[in-house]
C-alpha cells in the first residue's frame, strides 16, 4: 500500500533509512568508498562515537516528530558540552549544517525508496529533478531543473540529490514523481 507525504512531515522510510546509518568517526568515514558514505552518520571533526550517537539519536527524534529543529539546536550545545565539546561561536551554524544535510538526506532517501515502490511506479512512472528556483541553486543543478525521465532511466543513478553518489552538500533538490500525463509523455 503506497503511503505518501509530502513536506516537512514525518515518514517511515526516512526514519527508516536514518536509523540504518552506522556511526562512524571522520577518519573512519573518510576510509569509505564514495557509495558507502551513504549508509553512514558522522559530524565533521567530532572524533567521539559516544557524542555521535547521541547526535545520531537528537536527529532521529526531530525525523519522527518529536524534537522540533529549534529544540534540536537548544538541544545540541547540551549534548556537546556532556562530552567537554563546544562549537564555540560557530553552534548556531553548525547546528544548522548537522540539522539540515541529516533531514535532507533521510528524507531524499526515504521520498526514492517511496517512488520505487511497484505500485506506485504504474500510476507515475517518471520523475522530474527540481530546484527551488532561486539565486541559491547551483548552475550545474539549475540546468538539470524541470529535467523529466522515465523512473529506471539510468540517469537517475547520478542525479538523485542526497541518494546518488557525490556532492549533494546543501543541496535542496527533489524529484517529483509524474504520470505519464503530467509528463507529456501520453498518448
Amino acid at each position: 500500500m503506497i503511503n505518501l507525504k509530502y513536506g516537512n512531515l514525518t515518514f517511515q522510510e526516512a526514519i527508516d533509512y536514518f536509523r540504518s546509518k552506522s556511526v562512524l568517526t571522520p577518519d573512519e568515514f573518510n576510509a569509505l568508498m564514495e557509495a558507502q558514505k551513504s549508509r553512514a552518520f558522522t559530524v565533521s571533526g567530532l572524533a567521539d562515537k559516544d557524542l555521535l550517537t547521541d547526535i545520531k539519536a537528537l536527529i532521529e527524534q526531530s525525523l519522527k516528530g518529536e524534537l522540533t529543529y529549534q529544540q534540536f539546536k537548544t538541544t545540541l550545545p547540551d549534548t556537546l558540552a556532556k562530552y567537554g565539546w563546544s562549537f564555540g561561536d560557530k553552534t548556531a551554524w553548525r547546528s544548522d549544517i548537522i540539522y539540515n544535510t541529516n533531514t535532507a538526506a533521510a528524507y531524499a532517501n526515504g521520498r526514492a525508496k517511496q517512488q520505487a515502490d511497484p505500485e506506485l511506479l504504474k500510476l507515475r512512472p517518471f520523475l522530474q529533478y527540481c530546484t527551488m528556483g532561486d539565486t541559491h541553486v547551483r548552475p550545474e543543478h539549475a540546468a538539470w531543473n524541470g529535467i523529466i525521465k522515465a523512473a529506471d532511466d539510468p540517469w537517475w543513478n547520478s542525479h538523485t540529490p542526497y541518494v546518488s553518489p557525490g556532492d549533494w552538500y546543501g543541496c535542496r533538490c527533489w524529484r517529483k514523481s509524474l504520470t505519464a500525463t503530467e509528463a507529456g509523455m501520453a498518448a
